[in-house]
């Protein structure tokens, strides 16, 4: 409900949590919540989560969590994008408020007048039933078409916002990249969502696309090459490379070898010979993890392993660039824990190397 003076007016709920359980705070544990066993005292059921309503002139959406917008789930998919759905329709003013009453009283005239018809009719309109269902069941489908390409007109996407930000888009379509977008509890061996996360600390903004809307963006990351690119993704990807763009290639944690070098031969590119050995850090020294390393072929050296391979090389192609970092794992959650661990030396070197390799992305863009 919203108030409105002395009144009260009821709002439309926008989202519907199911089977939700309600948890009391208690100021006692870190996280505020109270644990979470079974309790025969917890409330269950539906929860509206988001409720919006008309006021006058204005619109109000009253939403129950603000965690989702925190900087560690902001940019998780479905967030970023129902906060600028919100705003947009916040943005907006209601006209035509009058046209939803007079269809529905209009429906309301005609049905009564078929009633009457029928009643007169008797066995005339009896034998007309079937083509009359019809007929409803076609106008019903007709009018929840109509509505629905009526709202699609009005509430168009929002155009994509343009800043100085770095936009970074890892690539959905062909990889495999576990983040927290159903649930939080992940595989943390292949999940990266702290790597995912920290880019903002460069002042990136982190993103999930497909291939198409990826290569919108400044820097694209492919995590784990799980499928095959087709010619025509190719050439597309070789356009926005030759543009200015700047790509990120991860191999060496639950990737195809297969698939990566089918990718990576099309720019002269290959990873081979997997070893476990530790990473050099960008002080020279190893950062104090052993982890799946690659040799990577081709390109000019930027990070060596503990036994002196290149694992990390890129290679010019027109204004743009190509980067292979054939040591994936040290980026997972296993290694860089959560966005809430407290980092040590290891950790903050860790943490150097990725923000060295999006940074790649950065210099590209200020050199055009």
């Amino acid at each position: 409900m919203v108030r409105r003076g002395f009144g009260v007016q009821f709002a439309s709920g926008v989202i519907t949590g199911y089977g939700v359980k309600s948890l009391y705070l208690d100021y006692s544990h870190e996280t505020f919540f109270a644990t979470d066993s079974p309790d025969l005292d917890k409330q269950y059921g539906l929860l509206i989560q988001a409720a919006a309503a008309s006021s006058g002139k204005g619109r109000v959406v009253a939403f129950t969590d603000s965690t989702v917008w925190s900087n560690f789930f902001m940019f998780i998919p479905g967030k970023w994008e129902l906060l600028i759905g919100m705003i947009s329709w916040l943005n907006r003013s209601a006209y035509l408020t009058w046209l939803p009453a007079v269809l529905l009283g209009t429906t309301a005239v005609l049905l009564y007048g078929l009633f009457l018809l029928m009643r007169r009719g008797g066995s005339v309109f009896a034998s007309l039933a079937p083509s009359m269902a019809l007929a409803t069941l076609i106008g019903i489908f007709l009018a929840i078409w109509s509505l629905q390409s009526l709202a699609s007109a009005t509430y168009r996407h929002p155009p994509k916002i343009r800043s100085d930000t770095l936009e970074v888009a890892f690539e959905r379509d062909h990889t495999l990249m576990l983040l927290p977008e159903e649930t939080i509890f992940l595989d943390s061996s292949k999940a990266y969502h702290t790597f995912y996360t920290w880019i903002q600390r460069v002042g990136g903004r982190p993103r999930v696309a497909s291939l198409r809307k990826a290569l919108e963006c400044d820097v694209v990351v492919l995590v784990s090459i799980a499928k095959r690119f087709s010619n025509r993704e190719y050439h597309m990807i070789r356009q926005y490379l030759e543009s200015g763009g700047y790509l990120l290639v991860m191999h060496g944690n639950t990737s195809s070898d297969r698939l990566a070098n089918e990718f990576l031969r099309n720019f002269g590119l290959s990873v081979k010979e997997p070893r476990i050995a530790s990473i050099i850090g960008l002080d020279g020294e190893p950062i104090q993890r052993h982890i799946l390393t690659y040799q990577v072929a081709g390109g000019n050296p930027e990070v060596a392993d503990s036994l002196e391979r290149t694992v990390a090389a890129e290679k010019q192609i027109g204004r743009g660039k190509i980067l292979v970092f054939a040591a994936s794992k040290l980026f997972s959650d296993e290694i860089m824990g959560t966005t809430s661990t407290i980092p040590d030396s290891t950790l903050k070197s860790i943490y150097g190397l990725e923000f060295r390799l999006i940074e790649e992305g950065k210099e590209g863009e200020q050199n055009e």
